[in-house]
């Protein structure tokens, strides 16, 4: 029998004022701290990250704006070095500095030999990107809701560079982004069903092509691999629950044959579902950002990683056990934020509050109340 795990992380972020702090007088960049204190919570066979910046070159000008990211090659470096095997990369900031973004991201993360998925160059093939480890092969099918060109109006010129669930945001046959990220639960469904009747002209010519795209890359995937993982960038930010559009997608992957879900984007954790043996990991918060910087602070500091056990018999897989850390990032004054295990946050706190906060984060994750902080929880 064989046996693996494979570990998600929530948002890798390099948000504006993280660089300088992690700069010397020389003007060397050194971000190894962000992960020092959380090298045993990233160990397993295959670790995968969303990384939500590109990594696009000092010419195109590393973060300066709240929203539209650029990072050094060193952000990086870092992830590799701290045992990263493949970064998702099909997220609402792959365009923040546009289509030769891509291409220069694409082109450095090559270079240092960190794999990625979810965005591609104009002539790139789209094969299925697989991960093998111990005989067990795990295909990672990675899609976005949009690129924020709402707000920096880069739009792309060929829009099989990015992994779309819809057409970019503002674009005919997109959800409108108030009502996807910001309105009631009721508007977004009504939205929803409007669009996506298959009599509507603009289902029709805008997002059955993505959706029948998403069908092809999953039926590839299953056919060079053991397991398909879709990791799904979806959801309202900083909301408390999945809001219909993201229950819709989900429903759609278990149809259309993911075996798993993990979902990126609303920047809180949000809890995990299984139906019919599919389990959905809606959120897993930040890993990695100042939340200072953040609308919900609280939310922001805390991040789920699941660790999944995949076992072989028979030429089946199936996902036989998964636990949980939840992590905490500290955010130091005039100080590189860093990343903790909740569990060593909880024993060193001094307030009954943040040990209340660090267990409601793990009930939220876990879909159930914990009466004691642990270094890794049990999914049931």
């Amino acid at each position: 029998m064989n046996k693996i795990t494979i570990s998600f992380t929530g948002d890798i972020m390099c948000a504006p004022g993280t660089t300088e702090l992690c700069t010397d007088n020389s003007g060397n960049r050194d971000y190894s701290p962000a992960f020092e204190k959380i090298t045993a919570e990233l160990n397993a066979d295959l670790l995968v990250g969303n990384l939500e910046t590109p990594i696009a070159g000092e010419e195109l000008k590393f973060t300066q704006e709240r929203y539209c990211f650029n990072s050094p090659n060193e952000f990086a470096e870092m992830l590799k070095q701290r045992g990263f095997d493949l970064v998702c990369l099909a997220n609402n900031h792959c365009m923040d500095r546009g289509e030769e973004g891509i291409t220069r991201t694409l082109d450095n993360l090559d270079k240092i030999g960190l794999a990625h998925t979810g965005i591609y160059r104009p002539d790139d093939t789209h094969e299925p990107c697989v991960l093998e480890a111990n005989g067990i092969r795990v295909a990672i099918v990675n899609y976005t809701y949009g690129t924020n060109a709402f707000s920096h109006h880069l739009f792309m010129t060929d829009d099989r560079q990015v992994n779309l669930f819809q057409p970019e945001e503002t674009l005919p046959g997109a959800i409108d982004l108030l009502i996807h990220l910001d309105e009631s639960d009721e508007r977004i469904a009504a939205a929803m069903k409007k669009l996506y009747d298959p009599q509507n002209p603009d289902y029709v010519k805008y997002v059955k092509p993505k959706l029948d795209r998403l069908r092809a890359d999953i039926d590839a995937a299953k056919a060079v691999s053991d397991y398909v993982i879709v990791v799904m960038h979806s959801g309202g930010q900083y909301n408390r629950k999945p809001d219909a559009y993201t229950r819709m997608l989900t429903k759609l992957l278990r149809d259309i044959g993911a075996d798993c879900i993990i979902g990126h984007h609303p920047h809180v954790i949000h809890g995990y579902e299984n139906e019919g043996g599919i389990p959905v990991f809606y959120s897993l918060g930040n890993l990695y950002c100042r939340p200072s910087m953040c609308r919900d602070i609280t939310g922001a500091k805390f991040s789920a990683i699941p660790v999944l056990t995949l076992e072989k018999t028979d030429n089946e897989v199936k996902l036989t056990d998964c636990v949980f850390s939840i992590i905490a990032t500290v955010e130091p004054e005039n100080a590189p934020p860093y990343c903790i295990n909740s569990y060593e946050l909880y024993n060193i706190s001094l307030t009954d509050e943040l040990k209340q906060t660090i267990l409601n984060q793990a009930a939220k994750f876990g879909n159930r109340d914990y009466t004691t902080v642990n270094q890794y929880y049990k999914i049931n």
